[in-house]
Order: C-alpha cells, then structure tokens, then sequence
C-alpha cells in the first residue's frame, strides 16, 4: 500500500478494489517494494491492510500464499514458502 501512493499509482486508499480483488480470485499480494526507499516493512504494511480492510487471517493467509507462488525462485522454495505459511495459520 505505501508504495502505491508513494508512487501516486493509487491517489485514495479508500477506492483501492482490494476486497473485490480478492473475492473474484486476482493473487493480491502485499510487499514493501524497495524497503530502503519506501521506509516500510511487511509487518507495517500488513498491519495497515488488517485495519483499513479489515483482511481476516484467511486472507492475510492467502495474500501469503499468492506472494510464494509469484516469487522469483525455484519450485522447491516456493513449496517451502508455502509450507512454512500453512504450518503459521
């Protein structure tokens, strides 16, 4: 979220389809882009979803999964990724 308005590619949070995204199956992820220049961690920004959203943790669970699955890196890592998301919820 902080780097969309950082870079002005969404002007108003509140108009962000984000539960519409994620009811009609688009793989919503959440990151922190560049930490260094957007001075935010995924705790943070996770934290701001959780409370401008109100995500519940199957979708907090879910932004997770979706964010393995379009990492760049292996299968084998992604599968590690997953598991170590699924065993946290």
């Amino acid at each position: 979220p902080h780097p969309n308005r950082q870079t002005q590619s969404v002007d108003d949070m509140s108009k962000y389809p984000l539960r519409e995204y994620l009811a009609k199956g688009v793989k919503v992820t959440i990151c922190t882009d560049d930490p260094a220049i957007c001075r935010t961690t995924i705790a943070k920004e996770f934290a701001y979803i959780e409370k401008k959203y109100g995500i519940t943790a199957a979708e907090k669970k879910t932004m997770l999964l979706n964010a393995a699955d379009a990492a760049f890196t292996d299968e084998a890592t992604k599968a590690a990724l997953k598991k170590a998301i699924e065993s946290a919820f």
